[in-house]
């Protein structure tokens, strides 16, 4: 025989015992509850319909899909007794008409309509949540809900604790950070544009697992915003996973310094643009002359990892300039020359695939090696 546990609605002597789950407790349900609403022994949780309708919509939870929902499941649910089920609102709308009603003293067994409800709401196996905010839709704003697992606990279906609702929404976050993409912030919206364009051609198996911040809603384009927007949904409580993507430069690489001093969750990094082996020697120009040096670490931005005829100008590398200034620690600067021309071919070149012309993979492949990166972070 399995265990429950239970929806408790209404008052003392009017209470309608909707049963949940067998063998334990459901972790959509006990999250909407908060520990500190607990009493008796610790194993129910009372607050009102009004307070579990407004935390349903602040976790996004839509009354009309639910209802929706609702009905559908409520013509397939199964093991119901009664050869003619009244319809869930009109169960509700009688409970409430007969526990209201002047004739009914407090502190009588449940009446019919009582009964009624607590013997059919709890055939939708499934869909606890749905089914709950369907019920607190249809209740009074002060109407008492309480979460019952006294059953399941005292049977040791359940292990005794001080935190179920909080281990519930543990438990749920979780769950939610399986299903959510990752999505990954970069300094500029140039750099969102050709991974986009990665994800799409070069690597399209990671479409909608792998996503870009969209830079309307940051409109700071450097190391330094990179590491603060990392931060911000730290704090927030974002549950996707998140990877902040700074240049391999020396800005980027006093960036990672910053990050390192911040304490991040787990699923939360920042990392640089990884180094290339093309770029151990590289063309670079200065006020000193022209030299080949290593500028991974110093000078390597998003262009890098586009097709050679894109990096190439005039038939050579876009060589690096460096800056007059420097970094921390005397770290030199640079960037790529002809940043704007190496941007228009790539677009150029990006809007010929769109249009039908193939792609040829092999042209990429340090952009698809920047995705394999990401996704093997």
């Amino acid at each position: 025989m399995s265990d429950y546990s239970y929806l408790r609605v209404g008052t003392d002597g009017h209470e309608a015992l909707i049963n949940l789950v067998p063998g334990g407790y459901s972790f959509d349900d006990a999250a909407l509850f908060l520990d500190t609403e607990a009493s008796g022994r610790g194993t129910r949780f009372e607050t009102t319909a009004g307070v579990l309708r407004r935390r349903l919509r602040l976790l996004g939870w839509d009354p009309v899909v639910g209802a929706r929902i609702v009905a559908v499941e409520w013509d397939k649910r199964v093991n119901v007794s009664d050869p003619s089920p009244i319809a869930p609102a009109q169960l509700i709308a009688d409970y409430l008409d007969e526990i209201c009603a002047p004739t009914v003293p407090a502190g009588d067994l449940p009446a019919d309509r009582v009964m009624a409800l607590s013997s059919q709401w709890g055939y939708i196996w499934g869909e606890e949540r749905n089914q709950l905010g369907f019920l607190v839709e249809r209740l009074p704003e002060d109407f008492p809900v309480a979460l019952d697992v006294e059953e399941v606990v005292s049977r040791g279906s359940l292990a005794p604790s001080s935190t179920y609702c909080q281990d519930a929404r543990v438990a749920l976050e979780r769950q939610a950070r399986g299903a959510m993409p990752t999505v990954v912030v970069t300094e500029g919206s140039t750099d969102k544009e050709i991974i986009d364009f990665g994800i799409e051609f070069i690597r399209p198996e990671y479409a909608g697992f792998l996503t870009l911040l969209d830079y309307r809603m940051k409109p700071e384009t450097n190391a330094g915003a990179v590491v603060t927007a990392v931060r911000g949904f730290g704090a927030a409580g974002v549950a996707n996973r998140v990877i902040g993507l700074v240049d391999n430069d020396t800005a980027g690489q006093n960036a990672l310094t910053t990050a390192s001093k911040t304490t991040l969750p787990d699923r939360m990094l920042v990392v640089k643009l990884p180094d290339l082996k093309m770029a151990t020697s590289y063309p670079t120009v200065s006020q000193a002359g022209s030299s080949i040096e290593d500028v991974n670490g110093l000078a390597v931005s998003i262009e890098f990892f586009l097709p050679d005829d894109v990096l190439q100008h005039e038939g050579s590398w876009s060589p690096v300039e460096w800056s007059e200034k420097s970094g921390l620690a005397g770290a030199r600067q640079g960037a790529v020359q002809h940043k704007a021309d190496i941007q228009k071919r790539f677009r150029t070149k990006a809007r010929a695939i769109r249009s039908g012309t193939p792609i040829v993979i092999a042209e990429w492949s340090r952009l698809g090696m920047l995705l394999d990166f990401l996704v093997d972070l």
